[in-house]
């Protein structure tokens, strides 16, 4: 009876599994297609996933229409808002009421980085018809665009051995048929404990001398510059289409941190940005920075981009407001670029 009731209440208050299957034509592991997610613990909504790791749209593949892609990890996905919230239904919205039929396109899966991009973006090409341009929405930078980091993800990945290279993964995880057959059950709090337990080797005693060493050993100065890093993936990333790609830069901003608010990356995150935002364009990518947009909305309203109700404010996925803010940006964006163009 206990396991009946622990059942019930999970499936009514925990997040919902989106069983995966294997995508032929993308030849990795992906969201099954035509089911359906639901956020409970982060936002509160219920979210339609289509194919080839689309949302909210049904059979994509058929849609003749203009497209814009936007690209990212669980920020895109947007779970944890309904699905006309979410930034690539706010563009195709905001597109439609411009009177020119276009649609955005949320391409996205958790812990998605840079390199799944690169290595996916051509199939994307060939999959769905008429995409027009690429936006990939980011906000970690050091994990998003810099070698050796989500080693603990079945991600693709960029490394650094002797020189740069990038490693295609197919996405597929530890036992993952469990994992298939646990999502079809729904049994979120079993999967989140295997999924725990196989990315972690669990050794007794616990050898504090070697936890210092792992943790000094990630504190070293990497073997590559960052610019020579950023320039191979960024300019990896041009190789992949002849349409305009864009970076959209979103950072945790604004945040509180001891009681105050705080509206300012640090030093070091700023001088980055402006070297990646140079590097971009000597590859001929647009970079858009929305920390100015985030905090005159924050300034203006009082209100977070990211947090729900029923989270802590300013921290976590993007809220309906951040989406939207996101999709303005693209929006405006695009009508510029289409306007410099003609």
């Amino acid at each position: 009876m206990s396991c009946i009731f622990a059942y019930v209440v999970t499936n009514m208050f925990m997040d919902r599994l989106i069983p995966h299957g294997y995508d032929e034509a993308l030849g990795k592991y992906t969201y099954a297609p035509n089911t359906y997610g639901r956020a409970r613990q982060e936002g509160w909504a219920t979210t339609f996933v289509g194919k080839h790791n689309t949302f909210a749209i049904k059979d994509i593949d058929k849609n003749e229409l203009p497209k814009i892609a936007i690209w990212g990890d669980s920020a895109v996905e947007g779970l944890q808002v309904p699905d006309e919230k979410k930034m690539a239904q706010q563009v195709s919205e905001m597109f439609a009421q411009n009177g020119q039929p276009t649609i955005g396109v949320g391409i996205a899966h958790s812990a998605n980085n840079l390199v799944d991009y690169i290595v996916d973006m051509s199939k994307y090409e060939l999959l769905i018809p008429n995409i027009v341009s690429h936006y990939i929405v980011f906000s970690n930078v050091e994990d998003d665009t810099l070698p050796d980091r989500n080693t603990g993800t079945e991600r693709s990945r960029f490394w650094y051995k002797d020189g740069f290279m990038l490693f295609e993964s197919d996405n597929r995880r530890p036992n993952q048929e469990i994992h298939d057959l646990l999502g079809r059950l729904n049994l979120r709090m079993v999967s989140y404990f295997i999924g725990k337990v196989s990315r972690y080797r669990i050794q007794f005693p616990w050898n504090h001398s070697e936890a210092i060493a792992r943790t000094d050993r990630e504190a070293e100065e990497p073997p590559y510059n960052k610019v020579d890093a950023w320039e191979f993936i960024f300019g990896e990333l041009r190789k992949q289409t002849t349409k305009p790609i864009t970076l959209i830069y979103t950072p945790a901003l604004p945040h509180i941190r001891r009681g105050s608010i705080h509206l300012k990356d640090s030093s070091q995150r700023e001088k980055d940005l402006i070297t990646i935002a140079e590097v971009c364009q000597r590859h001929s990518i647009d970079f858009i920075d929305l920390t100015e947009n985030f905090n005159d909305f924050f300034l203006k309203t009082m209100k977070f981009p990211r947090g729900f109700a029923n989270t802590f404010p300013g921290r976590g996925h993007f809220n309906a407001d951040g989406h939207r803010l996101i999709a303005e940006a693209i929006f405006l964006h695009e009508l510029k670029r289409s306007s410099t163009n003609r």
